[in-house]
């Protein structure tokens, strides 16, 4: 329970870098639900396209992508771009299991991390859609955001190079 109340109290680290107060700022459990709901969401639109998906696999997995950062904070790109994504990794990997060590969890989030299936890409897809849109809702209030938005674009666009068009097309349309 201490590990949601974390998630709960604790301000993505990228907003407040943007000066994004707080007091106003998503929180790490928010970001998590809306990325569970994207990915719920563009999951069930693909499979009536006929693409094979778990659903129970992608909302597990989407749950589970950020909860590491109840032990770790919201680690900041700069960061993560310093110590690679492999350390990144293993430093995610111990910190889940501190607080979930069940294998069939660790091993969704193992493959979450790696974007070795198409269910991860749909979760990768949807958190950085779920970034998108608190972006953009942030920008309506007047911060500047426009850079963010348009590098957060340019990597959904690889991502979508690495998916059916159906697929694709789904998150072209929430896009």
């Amino acid at each position: 329970m201490s590990c949601i109340n974390a998630l709960k109290n604790t301000a993505r680290t990228g907003w407040m870098q943007r000066g994004i107060s707080p007091a106003i700022s998503e929180n790490i459990a928010s970001h998590s639900y809306e990325v569970a709901l994207l990915s719920l969401y563009i999951t069930e639109r693909a499979k009536r396209e006929g693409i094979e998906l778990k659903t129970d696999k992608v909302v597990i997995m989407a749950l589970l992508h950020d909860l590491p950062e109840c032990i770790s904070g919201d680690v900041n790109p700069f960061v993560k771009n310093s110590i690679g994504s492999e350390k990144k990794h293993e430093l995610e990997s111990e910190a889940l299991k501190k607080v979930l060590n069940i294998k069939e969890l660790l091993d969704i989030y193992t493959e979450y991390a790696e974007k070795s299936s198409l269910e991860s890409l749909v979760v990768e897809l949807s958190d950085k859609l779920s970034t998108i849109i608190q972006a953009r809702r942030y920008s309506k209030l007047g911060y500047d955001l426009h850079e963010m938005i348009f590098n957060l674009q340019e990597e959904v666009k690889k991502l979508l190079e690495r998916v059916d068009e159906r697929l694709a097309k789904i998150v072209r349309e929430i896009l």
